[in-house]
This record gives structure tokens, sequence and C-alpha cells, in this order.
């Protein structure tokens, strides 16, 4: 096999690799967490045994550890931004590669970069969204019921006619 073919193909089999890993792990996850929660249900005869082994901080730490939804991440916008330093600095490798070699290496180098570039403006974009919600929410629970602080439609405190 030429290495013009193989170089590529190996890259993005390598891709594919590290994407079904990540979802079978997630999966297999996943299944120990239900296989436990099925464990501690056949375990309690009675709702009442197992109110009184979930009170106190053993049991919220073990209904935490055992909560079937994904934990947010503190920042969202993490993995945008590691994607985006991680491309940028390939793309960047690439760039330098072709002026030490002077073949090929240009579409990389532009494609790495500017995917780089892309991921780090949708990060920037997330930590934006992510500011502007918590403000949001922030103000929203000194106001009304429906979380506007009250005025009018346009947000205008102007005498309502």
């Amino acid at each position: 096999m030429h290495e013009e073919i193989l170089i590529p193909l190996a890259f993005f089999a390598t891709v594919v690799l590290i994407v079904w890993i990540s979802a079978v792990s997630r999966r297999q996850n996943r299944e120990k967490r239900a296989q436990l929660i099925s464990q501690l249900i056949d375990k309690f005869s009675t709702g009442e045994e197992f109110a009184s082994a979930m009170e106190g901080p053993e049991g919220w730490r073990l209904a935490e550890a055992l909560s079937l939804e994904d934990r947010k991440r503190e920042n969202p916008y993490q993995g945008l931004l590691i994607a985006g330093i991680i491309l940028t600095c390939i793309g960047l490798a690439f760039f330098a590669l072709r002026i030490m070699v002077n073949t090929g290496f240009i579409i990389p180098a532009v494609l790495a970069t500017a995917l780089g570039i892309a991921f780090l403006i949708a990060a920037a974009a997330a930590r934006r969204l992510a500011r502007e919600t918590d403000d949001e929410s922030a103000a929203g629970q000194g106001g009304s019921a429906d979380g506007r602080s009250g005025g009018d439609e346009d947000g205008a405190d102007g005498p309502q006619s």
C-alpha cells in the first residue's frame, strides 16, 4: 500500500477508534450504575428501610454517585477550548514543517489551523453564553415569577399607558 493512502487512513481509523472506545466506556459505566441500583433495590424490602439508609451525608453521597444523569462540567466550554488549542498547535506544526521541508503540508496546515481557530471561537462563544445565562438566572431570582424584573415588554421601566 502507498504511503499517500496509508497515512490518512490511519489518521481517520485512529479517530474512529477513539470515539468508539469513549462510547463503549460510557455505556459500560451506565450499565454498572444500573446494576448497582438494581442490587440496592433488591436489598431493601420496604421503602422505610431504604429511606432510613439514605438519611444523612452518606446517603446523599450514594445517591449522587448513583445518579444516572451525566454530570455537568463546571466549564462546559472546556472541551472546545482543549480541541481548539490542540488543533491550532497541530496546524502551526504543519506550517513549520512546510517551511523546513518545503513540500506538501500546506493543506493539512490550513485545515488544522482553521479548525483550531473555529473551536477557540466556539469556546469563547460558549463561555460568554454561560456567563450571560448565569447573570440572567441570578437576576431572575430577584424578579417576578416569570423571570422578568418588572417593566413593560421592551424592558423600559417608564410609565405604562
